[in-house]
């Protein structure tokens, strides 16, 4: 939000529009068992981004968003999800790249940050886990798969303070039952997101998302779609 208006310019005018948001929820819905809280984008990655030090640089400069989450927190936020990235600008730091998927771990120190400035009954919750799988990905560190997984590194953060929780996104497309799968010890049984993207490309085509890899109707659908409109240029939101 840019121009000379009470949502736009400065960091206190931009923060005005969710601040606002949150004042009129608690002021509406009186009940401390009314669950609020967001998802916020640490750090866009582009030039003016949000997280970024000006317009001209994308140097990362914490100031902001660790000022916007303190913020929400003061005005009732009961969690925050951290992101990164910007759907519709730089899409594989949002949703790391199975090509090249290393960004994942500039998630990490996002959602360390977060956890080191809010107070403990703020939970929380850490995204981009799923390009992790089963450890069967395309991150580099050569060390076992085990410890390249998404249930590794859903521990290794939870139990070393970086997040209270993790959220999934992609991978619950895949299997929403991956949770009850792995309480249960079936771990073999789990349908793993493979990380293609084609859900967001039924996204972006304004469709029902689904996964298409495992689902034979969202699969149908994407051919179906491919032939009448072609295929996705750029997967943009």
């Amino acid at each position: 939000m840019t121009g000379d208006w009470k949502y736009g310019g400065s960091f206190e005018n931009r923060a005005r529009f969710v601040y606002e948001g949150y004042e009129r929820i608690k002021k509406e819905i009186n009940d401390p068992n009314f669950i609020v809280g967001s998802k916020i984008s640490f750090w866009e990655g582009f030039p003016g981004g949000f997280g970024s030090a000006g317009p001209d640089t994308a140097i990362i400069d914490y100031s902001e968003p660790i000022a916007l989450v303190k913020g929400l927190q003061e005005r009732g936020a009961d969690f925050i999800i951290v992101s990164a990235g910007c759907p519709s600008i730089t899409l594989a730091l949002s949703q790391p790249d199975r090509r090249i998927p290393d960004q994942v771990y500039l998630h990490h120190t996002f959602q360390k940050i977060v956890k080191d400035n809010l107070d403990p009954e703020t939970v929380v919750i850490g995204s981009a886990y799923s390009i992790f799988r089963d450890g069967k990905n395309n991150l580099q560190p050569r060390v076992p798969e085990s410890k390249k997984s998404l249930k590794y590194w859903a521990n290794k953060n939870i139990s070393e303070n970086v997040c209270d929780m993790i959220a999934i996104g992609r991978q619950t497309l895949a299997d929403c039952y991956m949770p009850k799968k792995m309480k249960e010890g079936r771990e073999e049984e789990i349908n793993w997101c493979t990380a293609c993207d084609n859900c967001i490309e039924l996204l972006i085509q304004q469709e029902a998302v689904n996964c298409t890899v495992h689902n034979k109707e969202a699969s149908k659908r994407l051919k179906d779609l491919r032939k009448e409109k072609g295929r996705l240029r750029y997967k943009l939101t």
